[in-house]
């Protein structure tokens, strides 16, 4: 006989109760908010007055793609313009009560806009910051953007992408239209 006790469908998910405030664009970010969303974290999602770029992303239907459904799914939004002192104010005081924050800016954007870790802690020092690099915080290529296929790229991964017969593999592109 099994002991393992039932888990009803009542009982709270594993994060119910953490605020998750979600400033990442594109893949990478977006895909730690969901998975902390989908174990019951309330994940706010901020986005700039043009939206994520991730939202660019595959075929539009209704100014929707797949790729930002997927992504942003159970999430809250918010658009704020961070490129003004109003903007900056709010995404501070949005950013002073989660109790996880995402980024994936370059290394000091996320300082400059009032958010970067040192900030956040010295205010909820429980706070736990994920920041998303292409290249590390510091050192000659921090500053650079990155994406997956940027990274492959470096990283001599789609080199090595071969099949059996030693063929390159193709990927198909989000970007086909």
């Amino acid at each position: 006989m099994n002991k393992t006790p039932a888990i009803a469908a009542e009982d709270e998910a594993m994060l119910a109760g953490l605020t998750v405030l979600d400033l990442s664009q594109g893949i990478a970010g977006p895909y730690c908010g969901l998975i902390l969303r989908q174990q019951g974290a309330r994940v706010i999602k901020v986005e700039p007055p043009s939206g994520d770029w991730g939202r660019q992303m595959g075929r539009a239907r209704e100014g929707q793609t797949a790729i930002a459904i997927a992504y942003n799914a159970g999430k809250e939004s918010v658009v704020l313009d961070t490129r003004t002192e109003a903007g900056k104010a709010a995404l501070r005081k949005l950013a002073e009560q989660a109790d996880v924050i995402i980024q994936n800016y370059r290394p000091g954007v996320a300082e400059r806009m009032g958010v970067g870790y040192e900030a956040l802690a010295a205010r909820n020092p429980a706070l736990v910051y994920v920041s998303i690099t292409g290249y590390g915080q510091d050192g000659p290529l921090a500053g650079l953007p990155a994406v997956d296929t940027t990274i492959q790229a470096f990283s001599g991964l789609m080199h090595v992408n071969r099949d059996a017969a030693g063929s390159r593999v193709v990927s198909v592109s989000f970007f086909l239209t």
